[in-house]
Parts: C-alpha cells; sequence; structure tokens
C-alpha cells in the first residue's frame, strides 16, 4: 500500500506542475505570486485537515525534536523547492521540468550516504547513472537549437540547473520529513507544519522585498496555480503516509515515475505546447529505469 500511495504523490506532483505552466502561459501573476498562492491553498486544505484529523483520533505526543524537522521539511521542500521547480517549469516546460526533478532520488540517496551514513550499494551506481543519463539526454536534446543544432540555448541549460537545485532541497525536505514523522506519527500535523512555515517565510520575505507582489497575489488568486497548490497538498498526505509504510528510498524511487504522469497530463492539458520529442521520451525511460533500479535493489 505504501508504494501505491508514492505513485499517488508522484501523479499530484505531475498535476501541479502542469496546471503551474498553465498558470505561467497567462501570465496573470509572476512566480513568486504563483508561488505564494499554491502555498497559500495548501495552508487553507491542511488546516482544515488538521482540524478534521484532531476531531477523528486524538493528536500525538509533540515534540520539539519533530517540529523542527517539520518546519525544515516545509522550507527546504514546500518553498525552496517548489519555487526553483516553479522556475524550471517557466523555463523547460512541464514535462521537461517533471524528468530534472526525477533526480531527487539520486539526491535523497546522497543525503542518506552522508547525513545517515547508508551505504550505496554497486547496482545504485547504475541507476544512478542511468537517471543522470536521462537529465543529460533532456539538457543536450533541450539545448540545443533549431538551425543544425550546432547552438546552445543557455535557457534550456539555466532550466537543467535550476531543476537539479529543486530536486536537492526537494530530497532534503523529504529527509527531514522522514525524521520528523519518526518522532511524531502524524502526517496532518507535518504536511500543516511544513506548509504554514512555507508560507510564512515567503510572506515575510514579500512583505519587506515586494509587497506587490503581495497584494496583486492575494487580489488575483490564480486558478490554475491554486489547483497546483491542491494537488501537491493532497500528494503530501500520500508522501507521509507512504513514508511511514515503507523506507524514503523507496518512497522517492517510486515517485520517480512522475515523468509519465507528466508527460501524458501535460499532452492531454497543454496539447502541442508540451508535445513529446524523441529526446525526452528517451530522457524520461532512462530516468524511470534508474528510478526502479534505485528502488528494487
Amino acid at each position: 500500500m505504501g508504494e501505491l500511495f508514492a505513485l499517488i504523490n508522484a501523479a499530484g506532483w505531475s498535476c501541479g506542475m502542469v496546471f503551474a505552466r498553465r498558470a505561467q502561459q497567462r501570465a496573470q501573476v509572476g512566480i513568486l505570486g504563483g508561488l505564494y498562492c499554491s502555498l497559500l491553498v495548501n495552508t487553507v486544505i491542511n488546516l482544515m485537515m488538521f482540524l478534521g484529523g484532531l476531531l477523528a483520533q486524538p493528536l500525538p505526543p509533540v515534540t520539539v525534536r519533530g517540529m523542527v524537522f517539520f518546519v525544515l521539511g516545509g522550507v527546504c521542500n514546500s518553498l525552496i523547492g517548489r519555487g526553483l521547480l516553479f522556475y524550471t517549469v517557466s523555463l523547460l516546460g512541464a514535462a521537461r521540468a517533471g524528468v530534472v526533478k526525477a533526480t531527487t532520488p539520486v539526491f535523497a540517496l546522497l543525503c542518506g550516504v552522508f547525513l545517515l551514513h547508508e551505504v550505496i550499494a554497486p547496482l545504485d551506481w547504475l541507476g544512478i547513472a542511468a537517471v543522470l543519463c536521462g537529465v543529460l539526454t533532456i539538457a543536450i536534446g533541450g539545448a540545443r537549437r533549431n538551425q543544425g543544432g550546432a547552438a546552445w540555448d543557455g535557457t534550456a541549460v539555466r532550466g537543467v540547473l535550476f531543476g537539479l537545485l529543486a530536486s536537492l532541497f526537494l530530497a532534503l525536505g523529504n529527509l527531514f520529513r522522514k525524521l520528523g514523522v519518526s518522532a511524531i506519527p502524524s502526517s496532518s500535523v507535518g504536511v500543516f507544519v511544513g506548509s504554514l512555515s512555507a508560507l510564512s517565510v515567503l510572506s515575510v520575505f514579500l512583505l519587506i522585498t515586494g509587497p506587490g507582489i503581495l497584494r496583486q497575489a492575494l487580489r488575483h488568486l490564480d486558478r490554475d496555480y491554486a489547483v497546483s497548490g491542491l494537488s501537491t497538498s493532497v500528494a503530501l498526505y500520500f508522501l507521509f503516509t507512504s513514508l511511514q509504510m515503507i523506507p524514503l528510498s523507496i518512497a522517492n524511487s517510486l515517485t520517480a515515475a512522475e515523468p509519465l504522469f507528466t508527460l501524458l497530463l501535460g499532452r492531454l492539458l497543454l496539447g502541442r505546447q508540451e508535445k513529446p520529442t524523441p529526446a525526452l521520451v528517451a530522457g524520461a525511460l532512462s530516468t524511470v529505469l534508474g528510478a526502479v533500479l534505485l528502488a528494487c535493489f
């Protein structure tokens, strides 16, 4: 069951990226404004789920250690990771950004090695190589211009770099969430504290540096960014439940099926603007193969 929940998490994140791309095409609000919209929707939904959970069962013992990990997880994942991911989507499109985001299991594995002293098995290196090969295929295929394929497009290269940074922070966020769930076994507490922390930090940042962005985001609550926030909020609940059932490395590896979901949803909702190319399909398949190797061995 934990494996199924991890796959649902992948589908939810795919939906979030596709709807974020739709919002960016309309350009009603900027990326920071869209990030605020999605986090605001996240937090409202998570508050309702948290209050509903209190009616269903008593609140588990709350520890300072668990709360700190939930806050760190929310800031790394929901704020920094998602913000970088939205920027990646704006540069590469939803489908290509989804493939680059699928490097998250690699960063999760490396975080486990350096922070939790886990050991990388020989076949794990093969999985890492397959994931990186898929991302490299996307980088090369997206960076060449149409005229002869000799020149390089810096936009695609920047998109890949921002996508890798997004994956790093998403992996760190999942690591902190895993540690938080081990201290406070409640997905509703973890998701709510994480999104509230991310929204609070972003609100303070915008009040100091860009109050106009904040006013515009509140005045024009973009519907597609709102759907993006809704789908990623649902995805996070499934991820938290999955992390309570299966190891972090396996959960992250299964969520790397996300590129396939993004390819399908992008084609359905964005049409020709997200038309798959041979390089994109090859990169997605290589990335998913690497994720499966990381999960199974």
